[in-house]
């Protein structure tokens, strides 16, 4: 079927063909809580081998860690206070522990697609991206958060009274969060408003991959995949453009970076402009009903 265009000229993703009646998988908070347990499983296997293939393991790290916590904003509707605010803190401090290390791999790696080779490791040494930098990150401190506390926190969580329902009402909660970022960064554009626009967008794609069974959500977990990879590279031009700044301000090559950023960021914004054309109010109403 081809797309629908709404009345602003944006691709209406949401919109559902007449044939599509058939039946689909409606998430549970039981199965949402075994999602949970898996990632738990996965995060452990790869702390657990950090001693081999370390930076692909810090990568799985952070996205498994990511993931937890988008799941578990789904189940708990972002709860401030109680077992779930607390293992959605743990999961955010154990994930920084790992964030210095693989961000200056990220940084080698992108130097050495904006530039020629020899260009690239010179800046790298200058910008303070140098290979000893990257020892590995410490876990297990007395001072820092484990995966045993995580464990002990979401082991106190009962999901088990969690409807359909109120997944799809959070869900839709998230997606109102990504179009609000999505028009802060239009309006203001700055590094950091991008970033938490980022952040909701990645968000609400671990939450559509989780409830991918419903229709309305499916039709939307490739575009957003694309524009989280959009953002994904935007931030990482940003962490490039600010180490520039504070080593090597005014440099020819902090140029190049800028002006790679700045197209990135209008990219995203033009198909962040498709993806949450819709108010979250209209969108709700195209969730199956009981």
């Amino acid at each position: 079927m081809q797309k629908r265009i709404d009345a602003a000229g944006c691709v209406d993703y949401f919109q559902i063909p007449v044939s599509s009646g058939a039946p689909h998988a409606e998430t549970t908070g039981e199965e949402i809580a075994g999602r949970l347990r898996r990632l738990l499983v996965l995060i452990h296997r790869d702390i657990a081998g950090l001693h081999s293939r370390t930076e692909e393991r810090v990568h799985n790290i952070r996205v498994q860690t990511k993931k937890f916590r988008a799941l578990l904003r789904l189940a708990t509707f972002g709860a401030r206070t109680g077992p779930a605010h607390e293992a959605d803190r743990i999961a955010r401090d154990l994930k920084g522990q790992f964030a210095s290390a693989r961000d200056n791999d990220v940084l080698r790696e992108l130097l050495l697609d904006l530039f020629e080779a020899s260009k690239a490791r010179r800046l790298a040494a200058e910008l303070g991206l140098n290979e000893t930098a990257n020892a590995g990150p410490h876990v297990g401190g007395s001072d820092t958060p484990t995966l045993a506390q995580l464990e002990a926190a979401t082991g106190g969580l009962s999901l088990a009274h969690l409807t359909p329902t109120r997944i799809y009402d959070s869900w839709t909660r998230t997606y109102g969060a990504g179009r609000k970022a999505l028009k802060t960064a239009a309006r203001r554009g700055r590094d950091e408003d991008f970033h938490e626009w980022r952040k909701r967008v990645k968000e609400l794609l671990y939450q559509s991959q989780a409830i991918g069974g419903v229709p309305v959500v499916a039709r939307i977990v490739r575009p957003l995949e694309k524009l989280a990879s959009l953002l994904g590279s935007h931030h990482d031009l940003a962490m490039l453009d600010a180490r520039f700044e504070s080593h090597l301000p005014g440099s020819a090559a902090s140029g190049l970076v800028r002006k790679r950023k700045a197209a990135l960021g209008r990219r995203a914004l033009r198909a962040g402009e498709k993806l949450f054309a819709q108010r979250p109010s209209a969108i709700r109403l195209r969730f199956p009903s009981r």
